[in-house]
C-alpha cells in the first residue's frame, strides 16, 4: 500500500509540512544572500563596472532601487492567495528571474552598446529625448507607460527597478500560461511549469525593458482565454481573449490578426485532416511551393511583376529596416523569389538561430535551445496520428504557429538577433503543441490497452 501511494503521488508534489518549511527556508536563504551581497558592495561594484553603456550616471543608486523592488515584489508573491506548491515555485522562478535581471543581464548590457532598452529609458524615464515623433504607435505607447510609471510609482527613475517590474510582468504571463495548461489538460503538469519558469530565452526576453514582456503578457492572456473557450466557459473566454488582444495590440497592432486568424484557418485544417491524410504528406505541398516559385517567373512573371512591383519594393524596404548585428542579406527581385523563400523564412522564424548561426555566447545558447525545441517538435509531429490533428486545440495551436511564422518570416531571416527576441511570442504555442500531440498519443495508447 505504501508503494502504491508513493507511485500515485505526483513527481513534484510537496506535502503541507514540507512546503511550509521549504517556503520559510527559501525566503530566509534568499534574503540572507541578497543582503550579504548588497552590504558587501559587490553587486553595486558589478553594476557600476558594467554600466558604462547606460544613460544613467549613478548606477550604484539605480541598482539599489532595483534590489528593493525585487524584494518587494517577492513579498507580493508570498502574499498572493495561491496554493503552497504554486507559491513556492513562483518564488523560486522569481529568484531565478532576479539573478538574470540584476545579474546576468548586466553582462549583456555591457556587451551591446546600443539597446532598445536604453532608448525607452531616455524617452520614458529620463525624458532626455522627446518621444512624440519617435517610432510607431507601440513605441510611443510604451514611452507613455514608462512616464506614468515613473511618476506614480516610487522607482526614482531607476533603470534596474523598471526592469524588475517588467520581469514581474513576464512572470505573470508565465503563470497565466500555466493556468491555461491546467484547463487544457485537466491536471497540473508541474514539469511544464518548470519548463516555463526556467527556460532561459523565455525568462530573459520577458524581463527586458521593452515591448516583449507586455506583448508576452497579452499573448498569455489570449491563451488563457482560448483554454476557457474550449471548456465552454464563454464569459471568461471572451474577457481574457479581448484583454490579451488589447494588451498585445497596444504595443504591436498586428497582433489582432495573429490572434483571430487561427479561428478562421483551423476549420480548413480540420477538413483537410478529416480526410485522414497523413501529416507526412505535407512534404509534397511544400515541394510544390518550392517548384512553383522557380517556374512562377517564366509562366506569369511579366504580368505579376508589373502588377506588384510597388509591393515588392515595400517588402525590400521593410527587410532593410531591420538591420542589426546578425543581419543576413535578403533582396527580392521577383514574386517567385518570395514564394521560394517562404518555407525557409517560416522555418527561420520558428527555429533559428541554430547552433553556429550566431557566433557569440548569446547566439550559441540560443542555438542550443532552438535545436532542442526542433528535435522535440519533429519527434512529436512524426509520432502523431491523423486523429491527433483533428483535435480542435491542435488545429488552433498549429494554425497560430503557421500564421505567426508567415508574418515574421521576412524580419526573422534578415536579422537572426531579432528572430530570437521575437520568438518569445510563439514559443508558448510551440510548447503547447508538443504537449497536445503527446496527449493524443497517450489517449490512443490507453484505448489500445483497454481493448487488449
Amino acid at each position: 500500500m505504501a508503494d502504491q501511494d508513493a507511485h500515485s503521488r505526483p513527481v513534484f508534489s510537496i506535502d503541507r509540512m514540507d512546503s511550509k518549511k521549504l517556503l520559510k527556508i527559501f525566503i530566509f536563504v534568499s534574503l540572507a544572500a541578497i543582503l550579504t551581497a548588497v552590504f558587501s558592495g559587490q553587486l553595486f561594484e558589478l553594476a557600476r563596472g558594467l554600466g558604462n553603456n547606460s544613460p544613467k550616471f549613478r548606477m550604484d543608486e539605480d541598482y539599489f532601487w532595483g534590489v528593493l523592488w525585487a524584494l518587494g515584489l517577492g513579498a507580493v508573491i508570498y502574499a498572493l492567495p495561491l496554493g503552497r506548491v504554486e507559491k513556492i515555485w513562483l518564488l523560486i522562478f522569481w529568484a531565478f528571474r532576479c539573478v538574470i535581471t540584476l545579474g546576468l543581464m548586466l553582462f549583456y548590457e555591457d556587451f551591446y552598446s546600443s539597446l532598445d532598452s536604453y532608448g525607452y529609458l531616455k524617452r520614458g524615464i529620463l525624458a532626455q529625448v522627446d518621444s512624440g515623433n519617435f517610432g510607431g504607435a507601440g513605441t510611443q505607447h510604451l514611452d507613455q507607460l514608462l512616464i506614468l510609471t515613473n511618476h506614480y510609482l516610487p522607482i526614482h527613475s531607476s533603470y534596474h527597478a523598471i526592469k524588475v517590474i517588467f520581469s514581474f510582468i513576464g512572470l505573470g504571463a508565465v503563470f497565466s500560461i500555466w493556468r491555461a495548461s491546467v484547463l487544457f489538460f485537466e491536471k497540473e503538469n508541474f514539469r511544464f511549469f518548470l519548463i516555463l519558469g526556467f527556460l532561459p530565452s523565455l525568462t530573459f526576453w520577458s524581463s527586458v525593458l521593452g515591448k516583449d514582456p507586455v506583448n508576452f503578457l497579452g499573448g498569455s492572456l489570449y491563451i488563457l482565454g482560448v483554454a476557457y473557450f474550449f471548456k465552454n466557459k464563454k464569459n471568461f473566454a471572451f474577457f481574457w481573449i479581448l484583454m490579451g488582444t488589447a494588451i498585445a495590440c497596444w504595443v504591436r497592432i498586428w497582433s489582432v490578426a495573429l490572434f483571430f486568424l487561427p479561428f478562421l484557418l483551423a476549420p480548413i485544417f480540420r477538413e483537410f485532416f478529416n480526410r485522414k491524410i497523413p501529416i507526412k504528406s505535407l512534404i509534397i505541398p511544400t515541394l510544390v511551393i518550392l517548384l512553383g516559385g522557380f517556374y512562377l517567373d517564366s509562366w506569369l512573371g511579366p504580368i505579376i511583376e508589373s502588377f506588384g512591383r510597388e509591393y515588392l519594393e515595400s517588402l525590400n524596404r521593410m527587410s532593410a529596416g531591420w538591420d542589426g548585428g546578425s543581419t543576413q542579406d535578403l533582396i527580392f527581385n521577383s514574386w517567385g523569389a518570395v514564394l521560394r523563400f517562404l518555407p525557409l523564412g517560416v522555418f527561420t522564424a520558428l527555429f533559428r538561430p541554430l547552433p553556429f548561426d550566431v557566433n557569440n555566447a548569446f547566439g550559441i545558447l540560443a542555438g542550443l535551445e532552438n535545436f532542442i525545441l526542433l528535435l522535440f517538435t519533429i519527434r512529436a509531429v512524426f509520432k502523431s496520428s491523423s486523429l491527433a490533428w483533428r483535435d480542435p486545440s491542435v488545429l488552433w495551436c498549429s494554425s497560430f504557429i503557421l500564421i505567426w511564422g508567415l508574418f515574421y518570416a521576412l524580419v526573422s531571416y534578415h536579422n537572426l538577433g531579432s528572430a530570437f527576441r521575437f520568438h518569445l511570442q510563439v514559443l508558448p504555442f510551440q510548447l503547447l503543441l508538443i504537449l497536445f500531440l503527446n496527449r493524443q498519443k497517450s489517449k490512443i495508447l490507453r484505448v489500445a490497452e483497454l481493448k487488449l
